[in-house]
């Protein structure tokens, strides 16, 4: 993960309570100054809430987190950002599984 204090990325939920929408992701970035929040797209379901942010370059940050209906079963919600946009990897409207969609760490070498 990039240690820069002026490429930080933070995310979590807002709420809207009008009719049947209420919890949206939140993205925000720190750019050595200033947060600033990110569009980020809307999923399926009403109730989107991002609870992870890991960023692999400044191109490739991904967020992950979930989505559900109001009483009904979680679903994994993955978030990518391009260096451009954010756009969803994974919402209750795609089946991939989670291991198809977030890079895996480079294996552990021992030095040998």
């Amino acid at each position: 993960m990039p240690s820069r204090t002026d490429d930080v990325w933070a995310v979590g939920q807002w709420r809207s309570f009008s009719g049947t929408d209420y919890d949206h992701p939140l993205i925000e970035h720190w750019d050595g100054s200033n947060w600033t929040a990110l569009r980020s797209p809307h999923p399926s379901k009403p109730i989107s809430i991002l609870s992870g942010v890991g960023a692999y370059a400044a191109d490739d940050v991904w967020a992950l987190g979930y989505e559900e209906d109001v009483g009904s079963s979680y679903r994994t919600l993955i978030e990518h950002w391009d260096g451009t946009a954010w756009a969803i990897a994974q919402d209750a409207t795609l089946r991939r599984l989670a291991h198809e969609c977030v890079p895996r760490s480079p294996p552990m070498t021992s030095g040998r």
